[in-house]
């Protein structure tokens, strides 16, 4: 049921994609649709800041999105599954190992919440449907931001981002 349900959330991430203008079809945007599923790993301490754990975590993956996306869109799809299937295509490998990585401990929890035997079939539908929520709104915030750095640059939106995050914070902006 896992592969299923995670294939239906990424279609639904895709959508998002697309519906804030992103091409599906750029190998840039298929892996950053992936990066999407690292947004569900982190367990959020109290006073952390989420714009600030977004930026870190956006930071931390750019470089290897690049290449892997660079690495993507000169390849074909037959000479891409070839390399997946010989382990020479190492970029992406460590961008899809990177991405797994933090979504494990997402799944992990879903699956032992799955395992308690009173929660059934009922409960795990509703767990299902408490994922694909959560994984279509950092879709859209993630895409969203995407739009808005491509609109107004990056540099730009990451300045307001921070002086929205410190008057939310009871700072001054």
């Amino acid at each position: 049921e896992l592969p299923i349900s995670t294939g239906i959330m990424l279609r639904g991430i895709s959508s998002i994609a697309l519906d804030w203008g992103h091409p599906v079809q750029d190998p840039k945007v298929q892996l950053e649709c992936l990066y999407v599923f690292t947004l569900g790993s982190r367990v959020s301490v109290e006073g952390e800041d989420p714009a600030q754990s977004y930026l870190l975590s956006r930071l931390s993956f750019v470089e290897l999105l690049a290449q892997a996306a660079y690495f993507m869109s000169k390849t074909s799809s037959r000479e891409l599954i070839a390399a997946l299937e010989k382990r020479t295509a190492s970029t992406l490998m460590q961008y899809i190992t990177r991405v797994a990585t933090h979504m494990e401990l997402a799944v992990t929890e879903k699956l032992l919440i799955g395992m308690l035997p009173f929660v059934g079939a009922i409960g795990g539908a509703s767990i299902n449907a408490i994922f694909s929520d959560y994984f279509m709104a950092a879709a859209r915030y993630h895409f969203g931001l995407l739009h808005l750095e491509e609109k107004y640059g990056e540099e730009e939106v990451r300045l307001y981002y921070r002086e929205v995050s410190k008057a939310g914070a009871g700072g001054q902006p």
